[in-house]
């Protein structure tokens, strides 16, 4: 063909996708190539050039199919090539499913103990809300009188939060459309356990944005519910105050004057939306968001009262989140109904050494990382 002869600069020569530079060959012999020309010859080369188009069009439309296909696809093609592994050929007797049943059998375990841990963990924050409420809250006998730190200082597992054993996912949020969204959406597990890091330090408490997030929010602290839209900030610091001084009670490590407040509001920083519903949110878009197929949205009107409990030397905190997954136009029945629970706890010691005074004005506030989970359950 004259589109893959020497001196022509053509992107369809040898198989279609290389680019040969152009040759300089010469004027001379140029003009004689070209000037020998027949029709028959362009026929050929329009001929070559819709093959060579044609055969791009079908490596490209096969493409889409492999992308965001995940292990399924991975999986194939392994198979495939150890059916034509040398043992294979010999006619040997080959078993390719004992490569894949193994991590197949470990990941189905591992999504269960996630599952577990999340299932522990909301026990653990129940049981220590109940404990709270009768220690120190509304459920307490009007006639016992609350108790003291020590006395209570058994009744909260304050242990750090469990290393969730390793997942292989492939969340849909790589899928390369709505119809492989939904296969991966219904392969991925429906509970995980979502480990994070918590920065506590006063120098970050932000009371403007705190004030206006409780404003417009609930709260319950050792089981006394108060609305945010009627005592506002203060009303939500001292609630959390209260329950330091009464968890504390009895110890012999005193509070400095003020630094129980800025504990309750450091501890509230923590909690609010603008904090736990970012940590939240940035877990979903990270394991669902499809621009391509889907959008998130936020269900507000579903959100739970934000959760603070003070027991036994522990400070416990929860905030709950729900999110919808739609179809990117908006229509029809959700894909995916996602709850979400940003889940802390830290010590009242740790809380009171970073809410002390500093030194002086000019010095740092001391801060400290503490863990903290997302437990995240799926419904359709």
């Amino acid at each position: 063909s004259r589109l893959s002869a020497p001196g022509y600069p053509s992107q369809f020569a040898g198989d279609g996708l290389s680019m040969a530079p152009p040759l300089n060959s010469g004027a001379d012999d140029e003009e004689d190539d070209w000037g020998c020309l027949l029709e028959a010859d362009l026929e050929a080369d329009l001929l070559e050039c819709e093959e060579s188009v044609a055969a791009g069009q079908q490596t490209f439309a096969a493409k889409p199919a492999a992308i965001g296909s995940g292990a399924a696809t991975a999986e194939d093609r392994l198979r495939e090539a150890l059916k034509k592994s040398p043992a294979a050929s010999a006619g040997a007797a080959f078993n390719a499913d004992v490569f894949f049943a193994a991590p197949r059998t470990l990941q189905e375990i591992a999504a269960e103990l996630q599952e577990l841990l999340v299932e522990v963990d909301t026990l653990r924050f129940e049981r220590a809300s109940l404990m709270a409420s009768l220690t120190h809250g509304p459920l307490r006998p009007p006639t016992a009188p609350a108790a003291d730190g020590a006395a209570g200082a058994t009744a909260v597992d304050n242990s750090p939060f469990v290393k969730p054993p390793p997942l292989d996912l492939n969340p849909p949020a790589g899928a390369g459309g709505l119809a492989d969204y939904q296969r991966q959406l219904e392969a991925m597990p429906r509970v995980l356990f979502i480990e994070r890091r918590v920065k506590l330090c006063m120098g970050d408490v932000d009371k403007y944005q705190d004030s206006k997030d409780i404003s417009r929010d609930a709260l319950v602290v050792n089981g006394a519910a108060l609305s945010g839209a009627k005592g506002g900030y203060s009303a939500a610091v001292d609630a959390i105050a209260s329950g330091l001084s009464a968890s504390e009670s009895g110890q012999s490590l005193a509070w400095q004057a003020e630094a129980t407040e800025r504990a309750a509001q450091l501890l509230l920083s923590v909690l609010n939306r603008t904090s736990s519903g970012f940590a939240a949110f940035e877990e979903v878009l990270r394991l669902f968001d499809c621009p391509d197929a889907v959008i998130i949205s936020p269900d507000s009107a579903a959100a739970r009262p934000l959760e603070a409990v003070v027991l036994g030397g522990c400070a416990m905190g929860r905030a709950h989140t729900r999110y919808v997954v739609r179809h990117m136009d908006g229509g029809g029945e959700p894909l995916a109904v996602v709850d979400t629970e940003f889940a802390f706890r830290v010590s009242t010691d740790s809380l009171r050494k970073l809410a002390e005074s500093r030194p002086n004005s000019e010095a740092s506030w001391p801060s400290e990382e503490i863990s903290a989970a997302i437990l995240l359950r799926r419904s359709a």
